[in-house]
């Protein structure tokens, strides 16, 4: 019987939903057994681009972009803090109805987790 791993990669993007909820579910198993979890990103915007319009990081804001913008920065400070991040500005979006890449909402998130 193969054992059960101790570290997972968990792609995510602020604006989806289903990451969302499947990150949810995910730190309760970290929580159970001492997971590991590395927090990473992928872009849906850019995925998704429609040839012909700007790039995320052509604009100023971006919807989905300048949140992983701030999450690339604080993975290269602490995973965990990525992590946290991402939870905060995630739960801001889909449970509060807020704005997690607009400049005020971001700071004020940024300091509920404690970053730099």
């Amino acid at each position: 019987m193969a054992s059960a791993p101790d570290t997972v990669d968990f792609y995510f993007d602020t604006m989806c939903p289903y990451a969302h909820q499947t990150s949810l579910w995910i730190r309760e198993v970290q929580r159970l057994t001492g997971l590991r979890v590395n927090w990473k990103f992928f872009s849906l915007e850019v995925i998704n681009h429609v040839d012909g319009k700007k790039m995320p990081w052509e604009r100023d804001i971006s919807y989905g972009w300048t949140p992983l913008r701030i999450a690339a920065w604080l993975r290269r400070i602490d995973n965990d803090l990525c992590g946290a991040w991402y939870l905060a500005s995630a739960n801001a979006l889909h449970l509060e109805g807020q704005r997690p890449y607009e400049e005020a909402t971001a700071r004020r998130l940024l300091a509920s987790i404690g970053a730099p």
